[in-house]
């Protein structure tokens, strides 16, 4: 009886010493775990914050290069419409307005229907409140030219091209609102 009860006591001895192995075990695989779940998130982490800065940098240098050349466009354009001024400074605009403006019931001037395509010509629109007199009449006519010469080339980079003022708006063609895919 005596070996029975030790042997009863053996197990009890090794059931304890493999308990406490097996938790200690448990607690190593675990800690081990806890570690390389830590370690391959922040590694992670790291490398997706790398290629994120490499992309922002990359798009930031497309994006700038638009920018660039939507400033050198608008350089252009801007010395386009001080030369078309200077050119129609001491001209006498009202014959060729009224042959492209008129007033409309609702008291906006827009282009006259007859002879304007919209597909293929600038276009404005000038405000039933605007004081409207020999330099507003010389602006709006060379703003029109201006769109009308640039329109065209400004449509492949760019949606549109229009000048607004107080004054008026004049803007690029229809047709040239739909950029090319």
């Amino acid at each position: 009886m005596n070996t029975l009860s030790n042997l009863s006591g053996t197990q009890t001895l090794a059931k304890k010493t493999l308990a406490k192995l097996s938790l200690r075990v448990g607690i190593v695989i675990v800690a081990i775990t806890v570690l390389s779940y830590l370690h391959v998130t922040s590694v992670s982490t790291e490398q997706a914050l790398k290629t994120l800065e490499q992309y922002v940098t990359e798009r930031g240098a497309r994006e700038q290069i638009i920018f660039d050349v939507a400033r050198k466009n608008h350089q252009h354009i801007k010395n386009a419409v001080l030369d078309r001024l200077a050119f129609y400074k001491d001209v006498n605009p009202w014959a060729k307005f009224q042959q492209r403006y008129v007033r409309f019931p609702d008291g906006v001037i827009r282009d006259r229907l007859e002879g304007f395509d919209g597909r293929r010509q600038a276009f404005a629109y000038i405000g039933k409140d605007v004081d409207l007199n020999t330099e507003t009449a010389n602006r709006i006519l060379a703003f029109r030219d201006v769109v009308n010469q640039f329109g065209p080339a400004i449509r492949a980079q760019f949606d549109n091209l229009y000048i607004t003022t107080t004054d008026c708006l004049t803007s690029a063609p229809m047709e040239q609102t739909s950029r090319i895919a």
